[in-house]
């Protein structure tokens, strides 16, 4: 196992032989580990088939990689997604959420950087409540079963901090 100190000896030894690698190698302004982090969205409590904006205003300046949505919060439609008021998706016929879930292998889309100028701004259209026949009602009221609950937005951003 190589040691900070030694790593940093070589490091300085590759600068010295051949200083046009200093170019290649990145500086805390493109990347700290230190900055890498979570920007949560909360929790929202959704009426069925309530479509609402959310926006979201880091306190500084923060360039989001993934966003996540659990399983929980499937069935919600992202109707708009912008950042500075410049949209994301091609049209606004809307996007199962579910594609941007944790267990989702779509790609990402590219957010760029979001900050107190910059906000981010989410269109959600919440799932239609769920109807049951006769039969089903009967059955949910023989065994007991509680009505569905309204739905509910949660998710974060994966992202780093820029210098």
């Amino acid at each position: 196992m190589i040691r900070d100190k030694e790593a940093e000896r070589i490091a300085a030894q590759l600068l010295e032989d051949a200083p046009e690698l200093a170019q290649l190698l990145p500086g805390a302004d493109i990347y700290s580990a230190g900055d890498v982090t979570y920007f949560g969205l909360g929790i929202h409590q959704f009426d069925w088939s309530e479509r609402r904006a959310l926006t979201f205003e880091p306190q500084r300046r923060f360039e989001p990689l993934r966003l996540g949505v659990p399983f929980y919060s499937a069935g919600f439609l992202v109707m708009s997604l912008q950042i500075a008021g410049e949209e994301l998706l091609a049209n606004g016929l809307g996007m199962p959420v579910e594609l941007l879930s944790e267990l989702s292998q779509f790609p990402q889309i590219h957010f760029g950087e979001i900050g107190p100028e910059r906000p981010f701004m989410l269109d959600l259209q919440a799932p239609a409540k769920p109807r049951f026949g006769l039969l089903m009602r009967f059955w949910r009221w023989l065994t007991r079963k509680p009505e569905p609950q309204p739905p509910v937005f949660t998710g974060a951003m994966y992202g780093v901090f820029p210098r």
